[in-house]
């Protein structure tokens, strides 16, 4: 069942089995940040083994309603997640909830197993697993690594209805004391929305990835958590106490007297500075010669709202709109976009909220048409390009913008422009939307900006082309990057080539900067770039005074903010400019950063 790399699961120490009281150490994939501390509880279980036999003609109708009674079984737990999610009011995990429920109803999965015991005389145990296989194959010849992460939810709903088949119990209801580490083979969304609500202090597991739907939930909730740890189910003993390090990936098992102390002192460090950060979050993000820096959120679930208001973001800077669109047999209704941009736009007025129109490719808006497959989707069919392709669900997204407009500060932002022509197509289509909407009568803002992101190579350098048509730009530094250096971020063989200090990136940045301040064009900057303390400050030294990150990054970078002076950045700038190495780079920017904050750079 191990199918994770060295690389991301390498142990620091000889494994043996959970209990006794071995300080043992091992390593997986951060995707959750913060420090937890507390005893660990195995929940669930490692892997269901389950039997394989042949049977006979007269045994085929049995072992079909079986599998059949199986996935029912499934259902009916699922809906009651959903149905105590739905008292939490957690809308968004309740949407991956319903993946998974129509993942139990899709036909391939059902036809194929029922076919299997039907036709090779297998047992409907050995049936699922086959079609699983099967299904994950399928998957596995996606290149895009969100696509691949599903393979996991496919995992968890073959274990749920293995465990059905076996008549065991799905693990959901053990009681989870607060404050305990959760150790587990493996967890749905909805597992992890449950424990967290319990209060936990953190979670580890031996599947998931940075992209699964269990990561994307983590990370939005602030949980200190870590997956894809190889065999820890195995590794940890019920009640060991554990460090669980969100920063580094890393876990200790019962740890030394001194790091336990160590580790206490810095998460109670990291909590009091957290706390006086967030009491001071709502205090303007102003430089002390008097500059205002706007500082603003990412977001991609509505449940974050709390979130962006109570770390003192000045508005949404980018949401990010894709996940409505996944997991779903076909895309989200207007009227459903509609409520969701509606609610959003609500509770946030008057903050301003910038949503990105679709960024996906046309594999995850449907896996059954003629352009699905590509041989390189990330510079593929995507984006804007695919809106253009597939005009219909590109109209009822802005219908549900334009629409929900009336209830807040609304900007529309589209991914992936490569060329004015582009934006002037979409320009069209968006005129026409306001048109046909005022003849039914649906009131419509008089004005709704429309932006660009810029983050090809194309559009950073003819902005001044496109400055004369665009009302705003925004930044997306992580495809930027990527574009710039022609490297995959998500390729481990290639990763370290990526740098945001790069000199092509610092001048490609500086000269977008430049530009759109010569036209009078707001710009934002977005992506991971933007939340990194230890870009700040070169950052807004080339004039970006509009940041929009992760919530929590807000309050850290707000408070250095304060305490900067925006006249002493341009020698930094001159001499980031100057260089010709990113490395060269970072050691300038550390120096500085350690001199000026060391409370923040140690």
């Amino acid at each position: 069942m191990k199918n994770r790399t060295a690389k991301t699961t390498r142990a620091l120490a000889s494994p043996k089995s959970g209990g006794g009281g071995q300080r043992r150490v091992f390593k997986g994939d951060p995707v959750g940040r913060g420090i937890a501390i507390g005893k660990a509880v195995l929940y669930g279980a490692r892997s269901v083994s389950f039997p394989k036999y042949w049977i006979n003609d007269s045994e085929t109708k049995n072992e079909v309603q079986r599998f059949r009674k199986a996935l029912s079984q499934c259902k009916n737990q699922m809906d009651e997640i959903k149905t105590k999610l739905c008292r939490i009011d957690s809308r968004d995990p309740i949407s991956i909830i319903d993946s998974h429920i129509l993942l139990l109803q899709d036909e391939l999965l059902v036809r194929n197993a029922v076919s299997a015991i039907e036709k090779e005389h297998i047992n409907a145990e050995w049936a699922l697993n086959k079609t699983i296989a099967e299904i994950k194959q399928a998957f596995s010849k996606i290149s895009q690594t969100y696509l691949r992460e599903r393979k996991y939810d496919i995992d968890y709903i073959e274990n749920a209805i293995q465990r059905n088949l076996a008549g065991q119990d799905q693990g959901l209801s053990k009681k989870v004391e607060p404050g305990s580490v959760v150790v587990a083979y493996d967890l749905s969304p909805a597992e992890t929305i449950q424990l967290i609500r319990t209060k936990i202090a953190g979670f580890v597991t031996e599947r998931g990835g940075l992209n699964s739907h269990t990561a994307i939930v983590a990370r939005s909730l602030k949980i200190p958590s870590i997956v894809g740890i190889d065999a820890v189910f195995d590794r940890v003993g019920e009640g060991n106490m554990m460090i669980v390090n969100g920063e580094t990936g890393e876990i200790i098992i019962n740890p030394r007297a001194s790091e336990l102390e160590k580790f206490q002192k810095t998460r109670k460090t990291q909590i009091e500075l957290d706390l006086k950060m967030k009491k001071e979050a709502r205090f303007e993000s102003k430089t002390i010669d008097g500059s205002n820096i706007k500082i603003l959120a990412n977001m991609e679930l509505p449940d974050e709202m709390e979130f962006i208001k109570a770390y003192g973001a000045e508005g949404v800077g980018l949401y990010r709109t894709e996940f409505l669109f996944l997991d779903r047999p076909s895309p989200p209704t207007e009227e459903e976009q509609e409520e969701i941009y509606k609610t959003v736009l609500k509770k946030l007025k008057p903050l301003e909220v910038t949503i990105r129109t679709i960024d996906l490719g046309a594999d995850k808006i449907s896996a059954h048409n003629d352009y699905a497959d590509q041989i390189n989707p990330a510079m593929g069919l995507r984006a804007v390009r695919l809106c253009l392709r597939e005009r219909d669900i590109f109209v009822r997204q802005l219908r549900a913008l334009l629409r929900a407009a009336t209830e807040g500060n609304l900007k529309i932002c589209l991914p992936m422009i490569s060329s004015l022509d582009e934006f002037r197509k979409i320009k069209k289509i968006f005129r026409e939307v306001i048109a046909g909407l005022k003849r039914e009568k649906v009131r419509v803002p008089d004005h709704v900006p429309l932006g660009v992101m810029i983050e090809t190579p194309a559009a950073a350098i003819e902005i001044d082309l496109l400055a004369q048509e665009a009302d705003f730009f925004s930044v997306g530094t992580n495809d930027l990057i990527q574009y710039l250096l022609a490297v995959d971020r998500t390729n481990e063989l290639v990763s370290y080539l990526y740098n945001p200090l790069h000199p092509s990136v610092i001048r490609t940045l500086k000269q977008i900067m430049d530009t759109a301040e010569r036209f009078g064009k707001e710009v934002t900057i977005c992506g991971e770039m933007a939340g990194e303390p230890l870009y700040l400050l070169v950052l807004i030294a080339m004039g970006f005074n509009r940041l929009s990150m992760n919530p929590a990054s807000i309050p850290k970078l707000k408070k250095i903010l304060r305490m900067t002076r925006l006249t002493d950045t341009q020698k930094l700038l001159s001499d980031v400019l100057a260089s010709d190495s990113y490395k060269e780079n970072e050691r300038i920017l550390e120096n500085k950063m350690h001199d000026l904050f060391p409370e923040y750079f140690q």
